[in-house]
Protein backbone atom coordinates (compact mmCIF):
# COMPACT_ATOMS: atom_id res chain seq x y z
CA UNK A 1 0.00 0.00 0.00
CA UNK A 2 1.15 3.93 -1.09
CA UNK A 3 1.92 5.84 2.10
CA UNK A 4 0.12 9.03 1.44
CA UNK A 5 2.46 12.00 1.34
CA UNK A 6 1.22 15.06 3.54
CA UNK A 7 2.20 19.06 2.46
CA UNK A 8 3.82 20.43 5.39
CA UNK A 9 3.28 24.16 6.04
CA UNK A 10 5.27 26.40 4.00
CA UNK A 11 5.85 30.06 5.73
CA UNK A 12 6.21 32.98 3.65
CA UNK A 13 8.02 35.76 4.90
CA UNK A 14 6.52 38.20 7.36
CA UNK A 15 5.04 40.93 5.54
CA UNK A 16 6.24 44.39 7.66
CA UNK A 17 4.81 48.07 6.64
CA UNK A 18 6.03 50.81 8.16
CA UNK A 19 3.26 53.51 8.31
CA UNK A 20 3.21 57.19 9.66
CA UNK A 21 1.68 55.67 12.96
CA UNK A 22 3.63 52.38 13.47
CA UNK A 23 3.75 49.09 11.65
CA UNK A 24 1.70 46.41 10.74
CA UNK A 25 3.21 42.75 10.48
CA UNK A 26 1.71 39.38 9.05
CA UNK A 27 2.67 36.27 8.45
CA UNK A 28 0.90 33.53 5.88
CA UNK A 29 1.78 29.90 5.64
CA UNK A 30 0.58 27.63 2.72
CA UNK A 31 -1.21 24.87 3.62
CA UNK A 32 -3.44 21.99 1.46
CA UNK A 33 -6.56 24.11 2.65
CA UNK A 34 -4.98 27.53 1.31
CA UNK A 35 -3.52 30.38 3.02
CA UNK A 36 -3.50 30.54 6.34
CA UNK A 37 -2.63 33.64 8.95
CA UNK A 38 0.54 32.71 10.90
CA UNK A 39 0.19 35.86 12.97
CA UNK A 40 -0.50 39.37 12.83
CA UNK A 41 0.54 42.17 15.04
CA UNK A 42 -0.08 45.73 14.92
CA UNK A 43 2.32 47.98 16.60
CA UNK A 44 1.72 51.76 17.47
CA UNK A 45 3.76 54.11 18.72
CA UNK A 46 4.34 57.80 18.80
CA UNK A 47 5.50 59.33 15.67
CA UNK A 48 6.84 62.78 15.24
CA UNK A 49 5.69 63.83 12.04
CA UNK A 50 7.64 67.16 12.43
CA UNK A 51 10.83 65.61 12.64
CA UNK A 52 13.91 66.99 10.86
CA UNK A 53 14.83 63.25 9.41
CA UNK A 54 13.61 59.71 8.51
CA UNK A 55 15.95 58.28 11.05
CA UNK A 56 14.11 60.58 13.87
CA UNK A 57 10.80 59.33 13.07
CA UNK A 58 11.23 56.01 12.97
CA UNK A 59 13.81 55.19 15.49
CA UNK A 60 10.69 54.87 17.87
CA UNK A 61 8.94 52.84 15.37
CA UNK A 62 12.32 50.62 15.23
CA UNK A 63 12.01 50.19 19.11
CA UNK A 64 8.48 48.84 19.02
CA UNK A 65 9.04 46.43 16.62
CA UNK A 66 12.21 45.14 18.67
CA UNK A 67 10.22 44.42 22.32
CA UNK A 68 7.12 43.49 20.03
CA UNK A 69 7.52 41.15 17.26
CA UNK A 70 9.61 38.40 18.85
CA UNK A 71 5.54 37.18 20.77
CA UNK A 72 3.47 37.70 17.58
CA UNK A 73 3.98 33.44 17.00
CA UNK A 74 5.36 34.48 13.68
CA UNK A 75 7.52 31.87 12.58
CA UNK A 76 11.28 32.41 11.03
CA UNK A 77 13.33 36.03 10.41
CA UNK A 78 12.94 36.20 6.87
CA UNK A 79 10.72 40.00 6.56
CA UNK A 80 9.97 41.89 3.63
CA UNK A 81 10.04 45.57 4.46
CA UNK A 82 7.05 48.07 2.86
CA UNK A 83 8.42 51.62 3.29
CA UNK A 84 6.40 54.77 2.99
CA UNK A 85 6.66 58.21 2.11
CA UNK A 86 8.38 59.96 4.88
CA UNK A 87 11.49 57.62 3.48
CA UNK A 88 10.90 56.78 -0.17
CA UNK A 89 10.48 59.69 -2.97
CA UNK A 90 7.79 58.43 -5.90
CA UNK A 91 7.38 60.40 -8.92
CA UNK A 92 6.28 59.58 -12.90
CA UNK A 93 8.10 60.72 -15.77
CA UNK A 94 7.71 59.55 -19.14
CA UNK A 95 10.26 58.25 -21.99
CA UNK A 96 9.91 57.79 -25.68
CA UNK A 97 9.35 53.91 -26.72
CA UNK A 98 12.48 52.02 -26.09
CA UNK A 99 13.30 48.40 -25.41
CA UNK A 100 13.54 47.27 -21.91
CA UNK A 101 16.95 47.48 -21.17
CA UNK A 102 17.94 50.93 -22.68
CA UNK A 103 14.42 52.10 -20.41
CA UNK A 104 16.45 50.66 -17.82
CA UNK A 105 19.46 52.48 -18.65
CA UNK A 106 17.62 55.66 -19.15
CA UNK A 107 15.71 55.65 -15.50
CA UNK A 108 19.21 54.85 -13.93
CA UNK A 109 20.52 58.13 -15.62
CA UNK A 110 17.73 60.16 -14.92
CA UNK A 111 15.67 59.53 -12.09
CA UNK A 112 18.39 60.23 -9.52
CA UNK A 113 17.89 63.84 -10.55
CA UNK A 114 14.25 64.06 -11.23
CA UNK A 115 13.81 62.64 -7.50
CA UNK A 116 16.06 65.47 -5.93
CA UNK A 117 19.25 63.28 -5.07
CA UNK A 118 22.21 65.30 -5.94
CA UNK A 119 24.04 61.93 -8.07
CA UNK A 120 27.55 64.07 -6.61
CA UNK A 121 26.97 64.04 -2.98
CA UNK A 122 23.68 61.30 -2.37
CA UNK A 123 24.01 57.61 -2.86
CA UNK A 124 20.62 56.30 -3.78
CA UNK A 125 18.52 53.11 -4.44
CA UNK A 126 16.26 53.23 -7.50
CA UNK A 127 13.37 51.35 -8.37
CA UNK A 128 10.54 51.52 -11.58
CA UNK A 129 7.63 50.35 -13.07
CA UNK A 130 6.63 50.75 -16.38
CA UNK A 131 3.15 52.04 -16.37
CA UNK A 132 1.92 51.39 -19.56
CA UNK A 133 1.22 54.39 -22.72
CA UNK A 134 0.30 57.97 -22.12
CA UNK A 135 -0.63 59.89 -25.22
CA UNK A 136 1.66 62.95 -25.25
CA UNK A 137 0.75 65.81 -27.88
CA UNK A 138 0.07 63.47 -31.07
CA UNK A 139 2.36 60.58 -29.80
CA UNK A 140 2.76 58.04 -27.66
CA UNK A 141 5.25 57.71 -25.34
CA UNK A 142 5.79 55.12 -22.11
CA UNK A 143 4.84 56.19 -18.37
CA UNK A 144 7.12 55.23 -15.72
CA UNK A 145 6.58 55.27 -12.29
CA UNK A 146 10.35 55.59 -10.56
CA UNK A 147 10.99 55.88 -6.60
CA UNK A 148 14.36 55.90 -4.74
CA UNK A 149 15.35 55.95 -0.85
CA UNK A 150 19.11 57.50 0.14
CA UNK A 151 21.28 54.16 0.41
CA UNK A 152 22.87 55.59 3.90
CA UNK A 153 18.88 55.45 5.18
CA UNK A 154 17.78 52.12 4.00
CA UNK A 155 21.24 51.26 5.23
CA UNK A 156 20.30 52.62 8.97
CA UNK A 157 16.66 51.03 8.41
CA UNK A 158 18.22 47.51 7.47
CA UNK A 159 20.51 47.37 10.07
CA UNK A 160 18.33 48.32 12.87
CA UNK A 161 15.42 45.46 12.38
CA UNK A 162 18.70 42.81 11.73
CA UNK A 163 19.25 44.35 15.39
CA UNK A 164 15.98 43.65 16.16
CA UNK A 165 16.20 39.83 15.18
CA UNK A 166 14.28 40.07 12.02
CA UNK A 167 16.15 39.23 8.54
CA UNK A 168 14.99 41.74 5.50
CA UNK A 169 15.10 39.71 2.49
CA UNK A 170 13.59 43.13 0.42
CA UNK A 171 12.12 46.65 0.52
CA UNK A 172 9.73 47.88 -2.02
CA UNK A 173 7.25 50.95 -1.44
CA UNK A 174 4.24 50.06 0.38
CA UNK A 175 1.69 50.69 -2.23
CA UNK A 176 3.66 47.87 -3.86
CA UNK A 177 2.52 45.82 -1.52
CA UNK A 178 -1.20 46.53 -1.77
CA UNK A 179 -1.19 46.51 -5.11
CA UNK A 180 -0.09 42.56 -4.40
CA UNK A 181 -2.53 41.71 -2.59
CA UNK A 182 -5.25 42.81 -5.11
CA UNK A 183 -3.16 41.19 -8.19
CA UNK A 184 -6.03 38.08 -8.58
CA UNK A 185 -9.19 39.97 -8.60
CA UNK A 186 -11.04 36.46 -9.10
CA UNK A 187 -10.86 33.28 -10.57
CA UNK A 188 -12.14 34.27 -14.04
CA UNK A 189 -9.58 34.57 -17.16
CA UNK A 190 -11.57 38.15 -17.87
CA UNK A 191 -10.31 39.51 -14.63
CA UNK A 192 -6.51 40.10 -16.46
CA UNK A 193 -8.97 42.79 -18.71
CA UNK A 194 -10.68 44.42 -15.59
CA UNK A 195 -9.33 48.11 -14.93
CA UNK A 196 -9.77 49.09 -11.43
CA UNK A 197 -8.75 51.92 -8.65
CA UNK A 198 -7.24 50.85 -5.11
CA UNK A 199 -7.67 53.69 -2.82
CA UNK A 200 -5.44 53.08 0.20
CA UNK A 201 -6.25 56.13 3.29
CA UNK A 202 -3.83 55.96 6.02
CA UNK A 203 -2.98 58.45 8.52
CA UNK A 204 -0.73 60.95 6.88
CA UNK A 205 -2.31 60.24 3.39
CA UNK A 206 -4.11 58.55 0.94
CA UNK A 207 -2.32 56.56 -2.16
CA UNK A 208 -4.71 56.10 -4.71
CA UNK A 209 -2.94 53.13 -7.54
CA UNK A 210 -5.11 52.24 -10.94
CA UNK A 211 -3.99 48.62 -11.72
CA UNK A 212 -5.26 46.87 -15.36
CA UNK A 213 -5.55 43.10 -14.22
CA UNK A 214 -2.04 42.43 -12.37
CA UNK A 215 -0.38 45.68 -13.85
CA UNK A 216 0.05 48.82 -11.63
CA UNK A 217 -0.94 51.59 -14.18
CA UNK A 218 -0.74 54.65 -12.13
CA UNK A 219 -0.16 56.17 -9.06
CA UNK A 220 -0.57 59.20 -6.67
CA UNK A 221 0.24 60.04 -3.40
CA UNK A 222 -2.54 62.96 -1.89
CA UNK A 223 -2.21 64.58 1.38
CA UNK A 224 -5.03 63.82 2.71
CA UNK A 225 -6.00 61.03 5.85
CA UNK A 226 -7.23 60.13 8.96
CA UNK A 227 -5.07 62.90 10.99
CA UNK A 228 -7.01 65.95 9.46
CA UNK A 229 -10.07 63.52 10.06
CA UNK A 230 -8.89 63.49 13.81
CA UNK A 231 -8.42 67.34 13.84
CA UNK A 232 -12.03 68.01 12.49
CA UNK A 233 -13.61 65.69 14.55
CA UNK A 234 -11.41 67.02 17.76
CA UNK A 235 -13.03 70.81 16.50
CA UNK A 236 -16.74 69.98 15.75
CA UNK A 237 -16.71 67.82 19.34
CA UNK A 238 -14.49 70.07 21.52
CA UNK A 239 -11.98 66.79 22.05
CA UNK A 240 -8.46 67.02 22.70
CA UNK A 241 -6.58 65.78 19.84
CA UNK A 242 -6.31 62.03 21.53
CA UNK A 243 -9.74 62.11 22.64
CA UNK A 244 -10.94 62.47 18.65
CA UNK A 245 -8.77 59.63 17.77
CA UNK A 246 -9.87 57.27 20.42
CA UNK A 247 -13.56 58.11 19.72
CA UNK A 248 -12.67 57.78 16.12
CA UNK A 249 -10.75 54.27 16.52
CA UNK A 250 -13.73 52.69 18.70
CA UNK A 251 -15.51 53.04 15.59
CA UNK A 252 -13.61 51.55 12.53
CA UNK A 253 -11.69 48.65 14.00
CA UNK A 254 -14.39 46.61 15.25
CA UNK A 255 -16.08 43.76 13.94
CA UNK A 256 -19.37 44.30 12.29
CA UNK A 257 -21.74 42.37 15.07
CA UNK A 258 -19.79 45.20 17.76
CA UNK A 259 -19.97 48.14 15.47
CA UNK A 260 -23.93 47.36 14.89
CA UNK A 261 -23.78 46.77 18.97
CA UNK A 262 -22.37 50.03 20.16
CA UNK A 263 -24.00 52.88 17.12
CA UNK A 264 -25.60 55.70 18.04
CA UNK A 265 -26.99 57.30 15.39
CA UNK A 266 -26.72 60.64 16.63
CA UNK A 267 -22.87 60.61 17.26
CA UNK A 268 -22.70 59.00 14.07
CA UNK A 269 -24.28 61.75 12.09
CA UNK A 270 -22.44 64.57 13.90
CA UNK A 271 -19.19 62.72 13.26
CA UNK A 272 -19.71 62.09 9.70
CA UNK A 273 -20.58 65.76 9.36
CA UNK A 274 -17.45 66.72 10.82
CA UNK A 275 -15.12 64.66 8.22
CA UNK A 276 -17.36 65.54 5.31
CA UNK A 277 -15.58 68.70 4.32
CA UNK A 278 -12.10 66.38 4.33
CA UNK A 279 -13.77 63.68 2.59
CA UNK A 280 -15.12 66.15 0.25
CA UNK A 281 -11.51 67.28 -0.53
CA UNK A 282 -10.58 63.77 -0.91
CA UNK A 283 -13.14 62.71 -3.48
CA UNK A 284 -11.99 65.70 -5.76
CA UNK A 285 -8.54 65.28 -5.41
CA UNK A 286 -9.62 61.35 -6.50
CA UNK A 287 -11.83 62.48 -9.32
CA UNK A 288 -8.77 64.54 -10.64
CA UNK A 289 -6.55 61.44 -10.63
CA UNK A 290 -9.39 59.22 -12.51
CA UNK A 291 -10.04 62.48 -15.12
CA UNK A 292 -6.09 62.91 -15.88
CA UNK A 293 -5.68 58.71 -15.82
CA UNK A 294 -8.82 58.36 -18.16
CA UNK A 295 -7.19 61.35 -20.84
CA UNK A 296 -3.79 60.00 -20.71
CA UNK A 297 -3.96 56.63 -20.96
CA UNK A 298 -5.26 54.44 -23.22
CA UNK A 299 -7.25 51.08 -22.03
CA UNK A 300 -10.55 50.42 -20.11
CA UNK A 301 -12.37 52.76 -18.13
CA UNK A 302 -12.28 51.55 -14.49
CA UNK A 303 -15.03 49.34 -13.21
CA UNK A 304 -14.78 49.94 -9.61
CA UNK A 305 -13.00 51.09 -6.83
CA UNK A 306 -11.86 49.13 -3.49
CA UNK A 307 -11.30 51.52 -0.56
CA UNK A 308 -8.63 49.92 2.15
CA UNK A 309 -6.16 51.22 4.37
CA UNK A 310 -6.15 52.23 8.69
CA UNK A 311 -8.92 54.58 7.54
CA UNK A 312 -11.09 53.20 5.30
CA UNK A 313 -14.15 51.93 7.45
CA UNK A 314 -14.70 55.18 8.94
CA UNK A 315 -18.71 55.08 8.51
CA UNK A 316 -19.92 56.42 5.48
CA UNK A 317 -16.89 57.08 3.69
CA UNK A 318 -17.42 54.59 1.07
CA UNK A 319 -20.41 55.54 0.13
CA UNK A 320 -19.49 59.19 0.31
CA UNK A 321 -16.83 58.32 -2.35
CA UNK A 322 -18.75 56.59 -4.65
CA UNK A 323 -21.28 59.47 -5.13
CA UNK A 324 -18.69 62.10 -5.41
CA UNK A 325 -16.46 59.80 -8.12
CA UNK A 326 -19.38 58.01 -9.71
CA UNK A 327 -17.85 55.41 -9.67
CA UNK A 328 -19.00 51.97 -7.52
CA UNK A 329 -16.78 51.71 -4.52
CA UNK A 330 -16.25 49.06 -1.75
CA UNK A 331 -14.68 48.66 1.30
CA UNK A 332 -11.92 46.31 0.33
CA UNK A 333 -11.60 42.71 2.31
CA UNK A 334 -7.94 41.64 1.71
CA UNK A 335 -7.95 38.49 3.80
CA UNK A 336 -11.21 36.99 2.45
CA UNK A 337 -10.90 33.40 1.62
CA UNK A 338 -7.73 32.96 4.25
CA UNK A 339 -8.24 31.38 7.21
CA UNK A 340 -7.46 33.71 9.76
CA UNK A 341 -5.10 32.68 12.69
CA UNK A 342 -2.61 34.70 15.89
CA UNK A 343 -4.02 38.03 16.93
CA UNK A 344 -6.76 37.85 14.08
CA UNK A 345 -8.10 34.58 14.84
CA UNK A 346 -12.06 34.43 15.48
CA UNK A 347 -12.50 38.08 13.35
CA UNK A 348 -13.60 37.05 10.44
CA UNK A 349 -16.74 38.86 10.32
CA UNK A 350 -14.91 42.07 10.38
CA UNK A 351 -13.53 43.56 6.76
CA UNK A 352 -9.67 44.23 7.93
CA UNK A 353 -9.04 46.79 5.02
CA UNK A 354 -5.17 47.77 6.77
CA UNK A 355 -3.89 44.78 6.31
CA UNK A 356 -3.38 45.41 2.70
CA UNK A 357 -0.05 46.28 2.07
CA UNK A 358 0.98 43.93 4.75
CA UNK A 359 -0.45 40.94 3.16
CA UNK A 360 0.80 41.60 -0.32
CA UNK A 361 4.32 42.10 1.44
CA UNK A 362 4.26 38.51 2.63
CA UNK A 363 3.11 37.44 -0.79
CA UNK A 364 6.16 38.67 -2.35
CA UNK A 365 8.06 36.36 -4.45
CA UNK A 366 5.76 32.87 -3.67
CA UNK A 367 4.16 33.27 -6.93
CA UNK A 368 0.94 33.03 -4.41
CA UNK A 369 -2.64 35.41 -4.28
CA UNK A 370 -5.55 35.75 -2.53
CA UNK A 371 -8.36 33.51 -3.36
CA UNK A 372 -10.76 35.72 -3.01
CA UNK A 373 -14.49 35.66 -4.44
CA UNK A 374 -14.50 38.48 -7.46
CA UNK A 375 -18.42 40.14 -7.79
CA UNK A 376 -18.79 42.02 -11.28
CA UNK A 377 -19.93 45.65 -10.60
CA UNK A 378 -23.58 44.25 -12.71
CA UNK A 379 -23.85 41.20 -10.76
CA UNK A 380 -26.73 40.92 -8.50
CA UNK A 381 -26.22 41.49 -4.63
CA UNK A 382 -26.40 38.44 -2.56
CA UNK A 383 -28.40 38.67 0.98
CA UNK A 384 -24.84 37.45 2.56
CA UNK A 385 -22.75 39.67 0.74
CA UNK A 386 -24.39 42.74 1.73
CA UNK A 387 -22.40 45.53 3.97
CA UNK A 388 -23.34 49.12 5.05
CA UNK A 389 -25.89 50.30 2.84
CA UNK A 390 -26.88 47.00 0.92
CA UNK A 391 -23.31 47.66 -0.90
CA UNK A 392 -21.21 44.82 -1.90
CA UNK A 393 -18.33 43.63 0.04
CA UNK A 394 -15.12 43.23 -2.21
Amino acid sequence: MKTPTFLKPAYLPIGLDLSASGAKLLQFKRTRRGLEVVGAARIETDVDPDAESAEDRLSPVLEAITSRWRGTGMHGRRCVVGIGRDLVRIRSIRQPKMPLEEAENAVRIEAPDRLGFDPETEESEIGWIRAGEVRQSDQIRDEVIVFGAPTDTLRWLIDGLSDAGLRPIGTEPSFVGAARCFERAGRRTDDDAITRVLVDIGLSSTHLIVMHGASIRFYKAIAVGGRAMNQVVGERLGLDVQGAIDLRTRRIRPTRRQFDAMRDERTERAIFEAVRPVVDELAREISMCLRYYAVSFTGARPAYALVMGGEAAEPGLVEHIEHSVGLPCRLARPLEGVRLGGALAGAEDAPHPEWAAAAGLSLRGSGLSIDRQFIAPNEPIRPDRQVDGGRQAA
